[in-house]
């Protein structure tokens, strides 16, 4: 009830200033506080995006640097760490397959292990 009789003094206000049509402010009312609302979340965002681009930018720089500085300067070239990188998982992989062989190896030595101390306390 109360925002009806505030929307009755304000389109009252605008259409004896502005001659403006009622549906019009009415409509401009209504919307206004939204609009409001969503040129803030806007603006907010827009700034949001500007300090996350500044971070971003930091971030290339500094990665940029550290490039120059490991690669460039030492003489290592791109191809020759993509190359000891892929060894490198390689070696990852075959010593993961190793650690699985030697667990079995462990559990067999275990099982005889056993059995020798069961055959000698049965004997």
């Amino acid at each position: 009830m109360q925002l009806l009789s505030l929307l009755k003094s304000s389109i009252s206000y605008l259409m004896s200033s502005d001659d403006l049509h009622p549906i019009e402010l009415t409509a401009h009312t209504l919307l206004s506080g939204s609009l409001d609302n969503l040129n803030d979340n806007f603006e907010i965002l827009n700034q949001s995006q500007l300090i996350l681009l500044t971070r971003l930018k930091f971030i290339e720089e500094r990665l940029l640097s550290f490039k120059n500085v490991a690669l460039d300067q030492s003489g290592i070239d791109d191809k020759e760490v993509v190359k000891n990188f892929n060894k490198i998982k390689e070696l990852q992989k075959r010593l993961t397959g190793v650690g699985k062989v030697l667990e079995k190896v462990e559990e067999r030595v275990e099982r005889i292990e056993k059995l020798v101390e069961d055959e000698d306390d049965s004997s």
